[in-house]
């Protein structure tokens, strides 16, 4: 914010737009302010802004580079921080016009009342302190504006940009009349700099778009990146609630898949045990060994012959009557199994 607000390149509509269009691409803005102030209406017009955007989750900074001063110090104020050039300097008064008859005076009065409101608002002070301090031109340096709590923070510039400005304090604070102060300041007033960049065409060379493309080309093309933005944020969250529903849909289908598998295998194990080819014993290490592998286990069951349990248990009774006391191993259960009927196979030739 360079220049007087309400003339030339600083229109409050225009400054208004320029926000809009940034925060529709950025969440946090920083403004630079180097400005004598202006039109209070224009400065309202931003402050309202500000504020608006604020409550959108936009988070503004002003950074106060060499003046901020009556007017432009509404826009200060209504960031979420103020930061202030260590050499720079802050400056508040009434607001002051021509006034030729009572409803002039009224709104005069009005447009002071809404100011000294968003001042005690800012610091904290109360009525007659703010009063005093709008009484005439108060002008404050970077650490005095903190004092006050106009500024939270002071960065430091450089020792030369602060002897050219601290030159100035003096005069400027000998001087209470409104129009007599913008006088010397039309005098005394340098931008900081000359390769400082303007903001706007900040945003025109990172939209790529002609450096002399105006404002509402600039404003047209953010809207234009913001409605893609929408679009793909949209696409986007088709996409997520489809992959959603399929995972669903798999998930579904390897538990059903599971579960028929495990419902195989227990009729698989549950029909060897009720015609004696495994025991009942090992019906749990038969069902890990289906559940594993079925087509497997399935082929070494049907090579089974019925009755094995019942084979097992004459033989080791006759023959050896103390192994029917021992506790076998599944695998050396089926082993055995596999064993009795390769014996009952030679018997039966």
């Amino acid at each position: 914010m360079y220049g007087t607000i309400g003339y030339d390149d600083l229109q409050g509509t225009e400054f208004v737009k320029a926000l809009t269009g940034l925060a529709a691409i950025d969440k946090e803005i920083t403004i630079c302010i180097d400005s004598v102030g202006g039109s209070v209406f224009d400065a309202l017009s931003i402050y309202n802004c500000i504020k608006s955007l604020q409550a959108d989750g936009v988070k503004f900074t002003a950074d106060i580079e060499v003046l901020c001063a009556s007017a432009a110090s509404f826009i200060a104020i209504a960031c979420d921080k103020v930061v202030m050039n260590s050499y720079a300097l802050f400056m508040i008064h009434s607001a002051k016009m021509y006034v030729s008859n009572p409803a002039d005076m009224a709104l005069l009065t009005k447009v002071n009342d809404i100011a000294l409101k968003m001042y005690m608002s800012k610091t904290g002070k109360s009525e007659n302190e703010m009063k005093a301090m709008l009484s005439t031109d108060t002008w404050m340096t970077a650490d005095e504006a903190v004092a006050n709590k106009f500024v939270d923070e002071v960065v430091s510039e450089g020792e030369e940009a602060g002897e050219e400005i601290m030159a100035k304090v003096d005069m400027l604070r000998s001087i209470n009349n409104h129009k007599n102060s913008f006088e010397v300041i039309a005098q005394l007033y340098v931008p900081k700099n000359n390769s400082t960049v303007n903001m706007l065409e900040k945003v025109t060379a990172a939209l790529n778009l002609d450096a002399k493309a105006n404002q509402d080309t600039i404003v047209a093309s953010i809207s234009g990146l913001n409605e893609q933005i929408k679009k793909a944020t949209a696409e986007a969250e088709r996409l997520q609630l489809v992959i959603s529903e399929q995972k669903t849909k798999i998930e579904s289908y390897e538990g059903q898949i599971k579960a028929e598998a495990e419902k195989r295998a227990e009729e698989l194990v549950a029909e060897a045990v009720k015609i004696g080819k495994v025991s009942a014993a090992t019906k749990d290490q038969w069902l890990k060994f289906a559940n594993a592998d079925f087509e497997g286990t399935k082929a070494i069951i049907n090579d089974l012959p019925k009755a094995t349990v019942k084979l097992h248990t004459m033989i080791t009774s006759a023959v050896e009557p103390t192994e029917a006391k021992v506790q076998l191993s599944p695998l050396e259960q089926m082993k055995l199994e596999m064993r009795e009927k390769a014996t009952k196979k030679s018997l039966n030739e």
